[in-house]
This record gives C-alpha cells, sequence and structure tokens, in this order.
C-alpha cells in the first residue's frame, strides 16, 4: 500500500497539481479507505484506493488524457529523493465512474452518473 501510495504521489498527483495550475483540474483527492469497526460489523477495505478529480468543465474533461500526456512529458521524470517505483503490480483499477454536476434546486448540488466501468 505504501509503494501504491508513494506511486500516486509522484504520478497522479504531480500531473494533476500542473492541470490544476493550468485550469483544467478545479481539485484532485486521493483518498485512502479505512476500516470501520463496530460490534458486530466490519465495514470498508484499508487497501481500498479512491482517485477523484474535478474537472473545469466536459472539455477539460475530454481531453484529459491529451492534457495529462503532455504535462507527464514535460515533468522531471522523479521526485528528488523518492525512490523511482514502477506501476506495474502496484494496483488495479477496479472500477470507475463519471458524473456531471447537475443542479436540481437553486444552491443545490446533485450528480448525475454519466458511466460507469
Amino acid at each position: 500500500m505504501g509503494l501504491a501510495l508513494g506511486y500516486l504521489d509522484d504520478h497522479w498527483m504531480r500531473v494533476r497539481e500542473e492541470a490544476k495550475r493550468q485550469g483544467a483540474v478545479l481539485s484532485y483527492h486521493r483518498i485512502s479507505e479505512v476500516t470501520l469497526e463496530i460490534p458486530g460489523s466490519k465495514t470498508g477495505d484499508p487497501n481500498s484506493i479512491v482517485l477523484l478529480t474535478e474537472y473545469r468543465n466536459l472539455d477539460a474533461f475530454s481531453g484529459r488524457e491529451k492534457l495529462f500526456a503532455s504535462i507527464q512529458e514535460r515533468l522531471p521524470s522523479s521526485t528528488p529523493g523518492v525512490i523511482p517505483i514502477k506501476r506495474d503490480g502496484l494496483y488495479n483499477t477496479v472500477e470507475t465512474r463519471v458524473f456531471l454536476d447537475q443542479p436540481a434546486e437553486a444552491n443545490a448540488t446533485q450528480f448525475k452518473l454519466l458511466a460507469k466501468q
């Protein structure tokens, strides 16, 4: 888990930080799930990571792969002081979901699920 988090810090988060600086990404989060234990129940997976990216608009979302690839080419190959790690075998993508912010009424936020893989 530690190696996967280190890899995401050095790659996924660096690319999104630059995309945020350029205005294509509004926010991004790497969330580690925790195990919730209450009497008679145990939920969650401490080895699960949720990666969340909020894009400026649908065009920014549609052009994300091209933008991320160009950013990755320009960034230094690794962060100083971080041991370079290859992604192979660190983690697998289990599920992908795409949501669209669709306000239901004034001052309210509602998300519409557009795609699930």
